[in-house]
């Protein structure tokens, strides 16, 4: 609903924005407050909507999400996890897909992005880095 594939270029759904979602909240390097912040807004879209539209927002008709993700926005606490949530979308597709998102660089080839180098592999992302330094 936020980043839908137009036929122009790829949506979130295409540069695996759900996965590289996934991949941030197992980050352990993620402030606990953040993944509680995601977490519980993704909560309170569900709620909100069985509460206003009366079904889980899985559920909803496209017609339905884009209504109650235009209803969230007005809200203060709406328009700010919305841009976080934009800003992952935003990650996913232009990251290394080492990371989880940007599968066959489908983000990169939309923007004619030349990666530079070196790429990271999977032994040598900055989770694997980190862990050998202790965080330092």
């Amino acid at each position: 609903i936020l980043f839908p594939s137009d036929g122009d270029g790829p949506g979130a759904l295409e540069v695996n924005s759900d996965k590289y979602f996934v991949w941030v909240l197992n980050d352990s390097m993620l402030d606990p407050k953040q993944k509680n912040y995601l977490i519980k807004y993704i909560d309170k879209l569900d709620e909100t909507a069985k509460v206003e539209l009366g079904k889980s927002f899985v559920n909803l008709s496209i017609k339905h999400k884009e209504k109650h993700i235009q209803w969230i926005a007005s809200k203060k606490w709406g328009k700010k996890w919305l841009s976080r949530i934009l800003t992952l979308i935003f990650e996913a597709l232009l990251l290394d897909p080492t990371y989880g998102g940007n599968p066959e660089n489908v983000g990169w080839n939309w923007l004619g992005h030349q990666p530079g180098q070196p790429r990271p592999k999977k032994d040598n992302n900055y989770l694997n880095i980190l862990s050998t330094t202790n965080g330092i």
